[in-house]
């Protein structure tokens, strides 16, 4: 009998260990700018509400025709269980956008698992269009896919 308790243990420990960003994705959120204009864009302001960034790097400019490295953000651990953050690009001299985004998730309960719900909306826009897409995660894949805010900025 105690052979099967260790082996439970053994498998249930290295089930944590499955998850590559560190901690369980279901609590994470990935935002990935398309930058789809002929300027280089720069972040020029991060304004969290709720949650934390939880890239090591946070990529501030983003070459014409090219998609940046995910920014990651983080669920804080309160009770709320949400990540809400407003982030502002500058593209070239005359073109703005924010976007604001939230993600709020309810731990699993005796008869559901997580539940996920990612937005965003276009704040505000000046001399540009942007886009944007929400792609579910996919905790169970190898690796984990995040969930993931796409921002095409065009």
């Amino acid at each position: 009998m105690k052979k099967y308790a260790l082996i439970f243990l053994l498998f249930t420990n290295l089930n944590a260990f499955a998850y590559d960003k560190g901690y369980h994705c279901h609590y994470l959120l990935d935002l990935v700018v398309y930058n789809q204009t002929s300027s280089e864009c720069h972040l020029s302001q991060v304004t969290m509400e709720r949650g934390a960034v939880y890239s090591k790097y946070l990529h501030t400019s983003i070459r014409a025709s090219e998609v940046s490295q995910p920014y990651t953000f983080i669920v804080d651990g309160d009770a709320i269980n949400e990540i809400d953050a407003g982030l502002s690009y500058q593209c070239g001299e005359d073109k703005f956008v924010t976007l604001h985004i939230k993600k709020t998730v309810t731990p699993p309960g005796y008869w559901s698992g997580y539940i996920e719900n990612a937005d965003g909306n276009i704040a505000s826009l000046s001399n540009m269009e942007a886009l944007f897409n929400s792609v579910p995660s996919n905790c169970r894949a190898a690796p984990a896919q995040i969930q993931t805010i796409e921002l095409f900025l065009i």
